[in-house]
This record gives C-alpha cells, structure tokens and sequence, in this order.
C-alpha cells in the first residue's frame, strides 16, 4: 500500500526486504509458476501484489518489459543448458555401453616409451607417434 500511495519502491525494498538482489532479470521456466505469472503480466512501472511461492512473499515492480541485451544473455545461457543436458544423456548412454574388463593380452602389448617428453596436449597426435600400428 506504501508503494501504492506514493513512497519509492527503492526505499521500500531496503527496508523491508530480506533478499540479497532487489533488481533481477530472468526468462520464463526460471522461477515458480506464481512468481511468473505475475511478472509477466505487469507492464513497465507496475506494482504487484502480494506473490506467494515456496520461497516466501514477493511484491514485484516491473522495472521494464524488454531489454535486447539481457534477452539475448538468457538464450544463451538456455541454449548452454540444453546443449550440456543432451552431451550429458548422450555421454551416460554411452559410457553404460562401454566394456568393464581390463583386456590383458591387449594391456600386455601397450609398449608405453620411457622418455619424459610426453605432453597431454594432443592426445591423438600422441597416439600417432608412439601407439599407431601395435595393435594390428
């Protein structure tokens, strides 16, 4: 009511808020349904009212209902999400399918060479080297 009746949101929210972000930024499927719902209807300078979720209670302020540069960040960090989601699936899948035993007549013929020179900067330049060819 205090917003409603002219005193500055800004001063309302030090003093009466316990969050460590008063002004944030997100996309839909990122918060509660409840909290979602109600940013997202509120035009630009619009006060909500009282949002409930599991997290607590929230009075929001539209401080803006567009911004490019923070739209574009959101997609990306979507689509990093999604693409480390599907490599993770693929990978497990994968990994499962993998054999368990140590093949030992194989180990056995791995001739490893006694230099230090051996760097882990390409692991199939290194394999062309010294590997390529003992195991035909």
């Amino acid at each position: 009511r205090e917003a409603m009746n002219g005193r500055e949101f800004r001063e309302l929210i030090e003093y009466y808020s316990d969050a460590e972000e008063h002004t944030i930024s997100f996309g839909k499927g990122e918060k509660e349904e409840a909290f979602e719902t109600a940013a997202f209807n509120l035009g630009t300078d619009e006060i909500s009212r009282v949002i409930t979720t599991d997290d607590g209670y929230y009075i929001l302020k539209c401080v803006t209902t567009f911004n490019r540069e923070e739209t574009d960040a959101n997609k990306l960090k979507i689509i990093t999400k999604r693409k480390r989601e599907v490599f993770a699936q693929e990978y497990d899948s994968f990994a499962v399918s993998l054999a368990k035993d140590l093949n030992e007549t194989l180990w056995g013929k791995v001739l490893l060479p006694e230099e230090n020179s051996i760097r882990a900067g390409s692991f199939f330049d290194t394999y062309t080297e010294h590997f390529e060819g003992q195991f035909e």
